[in-house]
């Protein structure tokens, strides 16, 4: 074995103990590479499904990777559910509730999730800085799902089977099954073969 093989290898099983270490529940097969970030409260919920590939190294995927893959479940309700067969490449997934990501999706470098607005519309709650009044809604996204790079998945939103997001998308209402959407918001573009 080379030593580029070491060293992927090494990358994996540090990868595999942290996500461990942090309370990640893991099926079997995940595929580390490079360290993520993972924020969860003791009582929150991360899921990876079977063969779940988190990529935060940019020599590994070469669209561009610039952050490190990040899963945040920040309260006790919180949850991310990653399907069987996914792949995330620099992305960043926060659930203040639940976001729920089917199997065999992938979810291209630098996209985020994001099911909550994070700040209080109401200026004077803004001031206190509390997150827990934010508005937030579950997000959904179905199986076969492509997302391109640098796209964004906001509040509420469910993205059926099959769907194709364009790159640098702003999703701000559901896609159904079948349909491309791209656009800053998304909007649909054709019908996809299912």
């Amino acid at each position: 074995m080379n030593s580029h093989a070491w060293k992927y290898a090494l990358s994996w099983l540090i990868g595999w103990a942290y996500c461990r270490c942090c309370g990640v529940e893991l099926d079997k097969g995940l595929r580390v590479y490079g360290l993520p970030i993972l924020l969860r409260h003791r009582k929150a919920k991360i899921i990876l499904g079977r063969e779940v590939v988190l990529n935060s190294d940019p020599r590994v995927n070469l669209a561009g990777i610039v952050r490190r893959v990040i899963l945040a479940a920040p309260f006790a309700a919180s949850e991310i559910v990653v399907g069987d067969h996914t792949g995330l490449s620099g992305v960043v997934i926060y659930a203040a509730r639940s976001v729920r990501i089917g199997a065999h999706v992938n979810i291209g470098a630098n996209a985020c999730i994001y099911d909550t607005d994070f700040h209080p519309l109401d200026w004077r709650a803004r001031r206190g800085n509390d997150i827990a009044l934010a508005v937030s809604a579950p997000v959904v996204i179905g199986d076969d799902v492509w997302i391109g790079g640098n796209s964004v998945i906001l509040k509420g939103v469910n993205i059926g089977r099959g769907a194709v997001i364009g790159a640098g998308s702003i999703v701000t209402r559901d896609v159904p099954s079948g349909e491309m959407w791209a656009g800053n918001p998304a909007r649909f573009r054709k019908k996809v073969v299912l």
